[in-house]
């Protein structure tokens, strides 16, 4: 079976999962479930730190204590700042892919573990709690996943210039150029059919699926730094869970941001 068919049916049965858990299990299972998926993620992250699995379980744990802390601590205007402070990082973390000869310890690579996926976490839970929340969700997988599809078929037609060659050779300006676009229209669709303003999410959605690219160029920088190839290995043909939940960690404070100020939603 070739890499193509296998990131296919993998892709399949990752859709029909995901629908199958937004829409026929109750919101604790779902919540259940997305917790242990950011599990996952968070353990393979921990082999970018090359250290023993007691160490790595020992990170993962601090982890899931912050993020019981925050649902704790956090409501409100202050868990609107965190989402500023996610779109603040995740500005830092485009520059430092810019100056693409920087290295990361053990100790950059755990706190950038943590400022990853903890907000991403945090903002999941407020999509989920709401009553669209499946809707929201789904409609935010389909502007990343639009902006990665316009991507890749743009880059194959017109792509001349690399995006990120050291990080992702595949990856050309102009793709990244289609795939804004894309994501624009898918964001203005979605819009659209949940009744709300598409002229605004036309706009915003190219930056949702912007910092989404951030995130993707993230997990690979670490990666590289950790002369891995993928992060895991549970999905065949995407290799880990990182490696397939990366551009939405990284897009989904600023969605959930995007419809706090839109008002759609009340975080």
């Amino acid at each position: 079976m070739s890499s193509l068919t296998k990131r296919m049916l993998t892709a399949a049965v990752l859709v029909a999962v995901m629908l199958s858990v937004l829409f026929l299990l109750p919101p604790l299972a779902v919540t259940i479930f997305a917790c242990a998926v950011f599990l996952m993620g968070g353990w393979e992250w921990s082999g970018f730190l090359r250290l023993p699995a007691w160490a790595r379980s020992a990170y993962l744990l601090v982890g899931a204590a912050l993020a019981w802390l925050m649902l704790e601590w956090l409501s409100g205007d202050t868990l609107t700042a965190l989402f500023y402070a996610a779109l603040v990082w995740w500005m830092v973390v485009t520059v430092c892919l810019i100056l693409r000869d920087i290295r990361y310890g053990r100790l950059e690579s755990a706190l950038a573990g943590l400022l990853c996926l903890l907000p991403a976490w945090m903002a999941l839970l407020i999509l989920l709690g709401n009553p669209r929340g499946a809707w929201l969700l789904i409609w935010l997988v389909c502007i990343v996943a639009a902006a990665d599809t316009g991507a890749y078929f743009t880059g194959k037609a017109w792509g001349r210039r690399k995006l990120a060659p050291a990080l992702s050779p595949g990856k050309t300006l102009e793709g990244f150029a289609g795939g804004l676009f894309a994501a624009a229209l898918v964001a203005g669709t979605g819009a659209w059919l949940l009744d709300l303003e598409p002229g605004l999410f036309l706009l915003a959605g190219p930056l949702v699926a912007g910092i989404s690219v951030v995130g993707d160029l993230t997990v690979s920088a670490f990666k590289r730094n950790a002369g891995l190839k993928d992060a895991g290995w549970i999905l065949p043909g995407h290799g880990g869970v990182l490696d397939r939940i990366d551009s939405l960690v990284a897009a989904a404070p600023a969605f959930v941001l995007l419809l706090s100020l839109s008002e759609v939603i009340v975080v």
